[in-house]
């Protein structure tokens, strides 16, 4: 996540975990591998913007299968 570090502290800011943005990074990578069966390094190596566009995606399709 080093090579976007220095893009992104706004973004971690504003999501109130600039604590630890790179433990968020590698979670929610995990969380993303685990549910899509796919290997966390493709996540964890992904741009900042499309790594959040995707845990979006998987978040919706969660609570969506949650309501059925």
């Amino acid at each position: 996540w080093q090579h976007h570090q220095e893009k992104s502290p706004r973004f971690f800011y504003e999501r109130g975990i600039s604590n630890d943005p790179a433990g968020w990074w590698r979670r929610e990578s995990i969380y993303l591998s685990r549910n899509t069966n796919t290997p966390a390094g493709f996540f964890y190596n992904m741009p900042l913007r499309r790594l959040e566009k995707w845990l979006k995606t998987v978040l919706d399709i969660a609570k969506e299968e949650k309501k059925e």
